[in-house]
Formats: C-alpha cells, sequence, structure tokens
C-alpha cells in the first residue's frame, strides 16, 4: 500500500492529475514491472 500511495503522489507531482494516475494505475505499475525484466535481462547478457 505504502508502495502505490508513493507511486501516486510521485505521479501526481509531475503530472497534477491523481485522477489520471488511478485510471492509468495498471499500466505504470506493469510498464515499471517490463523496465526492471528488461534490464535485468540486459546485466546477463554477454
Amino acid at each position: 500500500m505504502e508502495y502505490v500511495d508513493a507511486g501516486e503522489e510521485y505521479y501526481e507531482r509531475n503530472t497534477g492529475n491523481k485522477e489520471t494516475y488511478k485510471y492509468n494505475q495498471c499500466y505504470f505499475l506493469n510498464f515499471i514491472k517490463d523496465k526492471n525484466e528488461e534490464i535485468v535481462n540486459n546485466k546477463y547478457q554477454f
């Protein structure tokens, strides 16, 4: 819950729109997850 609240505060601070964050919350969390997986995958490519 703290993670989501921190993300909401961050998003609102950078966009000024809390409702948009609520609407796109799943998209942003998935985007972060995909980026993390991408970083991990790239890290172990030789």
